[in-house]
């Protein structure tokens, strides 16, 4: 087994090791399957942490993976369309963790400066995501070693493979984040 592993009789990717954009590339043509090209869509809350700590991250099976984080890092919450919270299992909000160095890269904020609260909890402002991924898909989700360092897994369900075109990351998604996303025209 070499960086990575696909199961092939039950569409699982294993990897053990942080993914590349190559390592990407090499998973989509060894299984054959077809990259699809996406762009976030809809609205986040943002907010920036004051100080270190550490995010679980859920998704609708379950835990998916610790994120740790230090100030200045955004702690990112989906939105449902109407603007509320979106959650997930055991109704955690859907939240997840951007490095500073990413945060303009991939948000821009929206005018206004909306406040999101939820269950009297502050989320953030309001921003607009305007990330660009190739995509693949795994029946049987997968596990890797995401770029934060730690365990990501997504079972149960379809796990998507993310390769960040503005970032140049690989990391998985589960089904929810990857409704937060729609085929990219790029024409």
């Amino acid at each position: 087994m070499g960086i990575f592993h696909v199961i092939a009789d039950t569409d699982r990717l294993m990897a053990q090791t942080i993914l590349t954009e190559q390592d990407f590339r090499d998973i989509a043509s060894q299984t054959g399957k077809t990259i699809q090209v996406l762009a976030k869509k809809g609205l986040v809350a943002l907010r920036f942490a004051t100080g270190a700590g550490t995010l679980t991250t859920y998704n609708d099976t379950g835990l998916e993976t610790p994120n740790s984080y230090q100030a200045g890092d955004a702690i990112v919450t989906r939105l449902n369309t109407d603007g509320t919270v979106a959650r997930g299992y055991e109704n955690h909000p859907n939240s997840y963790i951007v490095k500073r160095a990413n945060i303009d890269t991939l948000f821009d904020l929206v005018k206004g400066n909306q406040e999101v609260r939820d269950d009297g909890q502050y989320y953030g402002l309001r921003y607009v995501g305007k990330n660009i991924v190739e995509a693949i898909s795994f029946e049987n989700g997968l596990s890797i070693i995401a770029p934060w360092g730690q365990q990501q897994s997504i079972d149960g369900q379809i796990g998507w493979l993310f390769y960040s075109r503005l970032t140049g990351e690989v990391y998985g998604c589960d089904e929810a984040g990857k409704a937060a996303y729609e085929p990219y025209d790029e024409a």
